[in-house]
């Protein structure tokens, strides 16, 4: 507030001497941003950059204020400053959001991208590296749609490419992923419906039947609860290229069981046992028939 005050005053010296000494003594994010504001108002960018480096220096996992940072050297062109905001950005230990400020980067180097004819290298090898970082099904697709709306051409194919590796990937983790694939495969076929519609040269109705072929039945099952208190229902599914594999596995766990429970042969013996048990049951009953005494040969 008194800051405030001798701003009002026209006395900005005396502003920045109430706000230098406020930072030094409590520093807070409200004091930094009225700062910082208070002289972007003024033109002010060298004291912009000052305040913004101290202020990444008390929270440097904010990255809200990376961000701030980099859209102030980005209004003013400076955009190898960019870069290197978002490099240092990226590469610290704790970050408060650190999809958000990926996000920021690719989007920055996308617009780099377009500025220079569309050269979006840069821009294809930090979704690699975010990747590296993070197999999140949103980076996946974003990914995908990148290279096959945004750059376009011959990297539709590796647009392609890359959504059947992400697939892949999630059918390989626990539970097989299928939420996952559910929601890469609705993204893979919107972004091949999206193609057929703007006219895309590589679109191909092919390929867009080829991804609604992947995607897998939605069924209603039951099952019990943990704690034997009941059953609930819940919803599973079953994707093509699974189905046959589960056919096979129930075919041999019913062949496992059979041949648990002695098999065909097991049932063989036993029929052939109870048989010659009843032969000799009927042997023992004639033997006993023909010993007995005729009234009449008294």
């Amino acid at each position: 507030m008194a800051a405030e005050l001798e701003i009002r005053n026209n006395e900005l010296v005396a502003a920045r001497k109430i706000y230098g000494n406020a930072i030094g003594l409590c520093p807070k994010p409200k004091l930094f941003e009225n700062y910082i504001r208070m002289e972007k108002l003024l033109g002010n960018t060298d004291r912009c950059r000052m305040l913004y480096q101290k202020y990444l220096e008390y929270n440097p996992q904010d990255c809200d204020t990376w961000i701030k940072f980099a859209n102030m050297e980005k209004q003013v062109r400076e955009y190898e400053r960019v870069r290197a905001l978002y490099e240092l950005g990226v590469s610290q230990q704790e970050l408060s959001m650190p999809e958000v400020i990926w996000k920021k980067y690719i989007d920055f180097e996308i617009f780099i991208g377009k500025k220079n004819k569309g050269d979006f290298a840069k821009a294809e090898n930090l979704y690699e590296r975010l990747l590296d970082i993070t197999k999140h099904v949103k980076v996946w697709i974003s990914f995908g749609k990148f290279l096959c709306l945004t750059v376009g051409g011959e990297k539709i194919s590796e647009g392609r490419k890359l959504f059947k590796r992400a697939y892949d990937y999630f059918k390989s983790q626990p539970n097989a992923g299928k939420e996952e694939r559910v929601v890469l495969l609705d993204a893979w076929e919107e972004i091949e419906n999206e193609m057929i519609r703007k006219g895309v040269a590589k679109a191909d109705n092919k390929e867009l039947q080829s991804v609604v072929n992947m995607k897998p039945k939605k069924l209603k099952k039951r099952r019990e609860l943990p704690d034997g208190g009941g059953w609930e229902e819940y919803f599973d599914y079953v994707f093509p290229d699974e189905a046959k594999a589960t056919k096979g596995l129930k075919l041999l766990e019913m062949a496992q069981k059979w041949k648990r429970s002695g098999g065909i042969m097991n049932a063989l013996k036993a029929a052939k046992k109870a048989k010659e048990n009843d032969q000799v049951e009927e042997k023992a009953k004639v033997e006993t028939d023909s010993n007995e005494l005729d009234i009449d040969d008294l």
